[in-house]
């Protein structure tokens, strides 16, 4: 399913005094099967984009096609069509955990599409597998004796369990430690590329965004700032900045380095600015140490 925006904006409260524009002439394509994220400081219109790709929202101008389906509509007839194909996972989605077992709240969306029970119980253990817990193990725990990390496998279970063909994260590690913000992470990852279904993962950090996503779109002030690819995007640094975020860490590190390496006069070469994860900008500097031993010799 193939996402496209052409000239889409969004106003709340239309009319009344406490109008409000979040969205100016977005147009995008998301082609079906890529990891794309969506970068914006807090109020640069990203949540509500993403509520209008799942239809909570429907634009006050322009038009949203997902697949077959178009936006806006006079009816919501349909709408759980859409949702069913259209995966969300809000920011802390495991507050909307309520249910006495984990099997029995990962099961919910299905059981109310009154779907087979010996089918929802096999799609709840796949959806509990795919998150990394056994559903052996985890199955009839209450989800709040889980840790916090667990708790939001559990949740995200609850979305994949309805098998989207398309999976929005908002900020899926808000509020997690290091290791269990690396863990989620890596789980998003590996179900992208076994499953090969579109994620859209909306973020504020930089660094995870460069190092997943094929294609980035920067929001400021409800517009699209910037798009392309993370090393397109993150090569100009004055708009990013301007946007009101930075550039990552590694991305920082590799201007420096080569900055000196021109003031100095250094035989090594410069690195690339395509680099994302740390273990390849290791490899990278390994790679001219080695090189420069050679030549000294």
């Amino acid at each position: 399913m193939d996402i496209r925006l052409e000239h889409v904006g969004y106003t709340y409260a239309r009319g009344t005094p406490f109008e409000y524009q979040a969205l100016y002439d977005v147009s995008l394509h998301i082609p079906q099967g890529k990891y794309i994220a969506i970068i914006g400081h807090t109020g640069s219109g990203k949540s509500t984009l993403i509520q209008m790709l799942n239809g909570l929202l429907q634009p006050t101008e322009g038009v949203l096609k997902v697949g077959d389906f178009t936006l806006p509509v006079k009816k919501q007839k349909g709408m759980e069509k859409l949702r069913q194909h259209v995966g969300l996972a809000f920011q802390y989605p495991e507050y909307q955990l309520f249910e006495e077992t984990v099997r029995k709240d990962v099961a919910f969306g299905l059981t109310n599409m009154e779907v087979p029970p010996e089918l929802v119980s096999s799609r709840v253990s796949e959806a509990l597998r795919l998150v990394g817990l056994k559903p052996e193990e985890y199955g009839d725990k209450s989800p709040f004796a889980l840790s916090g990390g667990q708790m939001r496998r559990v949740a995200l279970a609850g979305v994949l369990v309805m098998n989207p063909k398309i999976l929005i994260l908002d900020e899926p590690t808000a509020g997690l430690d290091p290791a269990g913000h690396r863990s989620i992470l890596g789980m998003i990852d590996r179900i992208h590329a076994e499953e090969k279904r579109t994620t859209i993962l909306v973020t504020h950090s930089m660094e995870d965004a460069a190092r997943y996503a094929d294609y980035l779109y920067v929001m400021n002030n409800g517009r699209i700032w910037m798009e392309g690819t993370p090393e397109d995007v993150f090569q100009k640094p004055d708009k990013i900045q301007e946007a009101g975020l930075d550039l990552p860490e590694i991305t920082r590190f590799i201007a420096r380095f080569n900055r000196r390496i021109e003031e100095t006069g250094s035989s090594f070469s410069p690195l690339p600015y395509n680099i994302f994860k740390p273990e390849t900008l290791v490899e990278e500097i390994a790679v001219r140490m080695r090189g420069k031993r050679r030549k000294t010799r």
